[in-house]
């Protein structure tokens, strides 16, 4: 999947949205965080490799590459109220952290 994204965002100007960060740390540069004392993320998510895979190849594309929290449970809404109302929501998305911190 991963290599199919990087396709499209090589041959066209599209930006990449990802909603969610399910089975990830995003607290800290350098997420997904691996499982302590071994070479691998829980096994009951693929969130985790999807990211690393993102991380890995996708540098030359950070600018285009947007991560907010999920819409469920209000997560996406209250990281938004945060952030100043003024400004188109590509604007607001470039202020939240998270691809910031994939890329660090």
């Amino acid at each position: 999947m991963i290599h199919v994204i990087f396709d499209l965002l090589a041959r066209t100007e599209a930006n990449l949205w990802v909603v969610g960060l399910g089975g990830c740390d995003s607290k800290t540069p350098g997420w997904p965080r691996k499982l302590r004392r071994k070479d691998g993320y829980p096994a009951k998510f693929i969130t985790p490799y999807f990211f690393a895979a993102l991380r890995d190849g996708g540098a030359h594309f950070k600018e285009r590459i947007f991560i907010s929290k999920h819409f469920s449970r209000g997560a996406f809404t209250s990281e938004m109220k945060k952030l100043p109302l003024k400004g188109s929501l590509k604007d607001r998305l470039v202020a939240l952290p998270h691809a910031t911190r994939l890329f660090a």
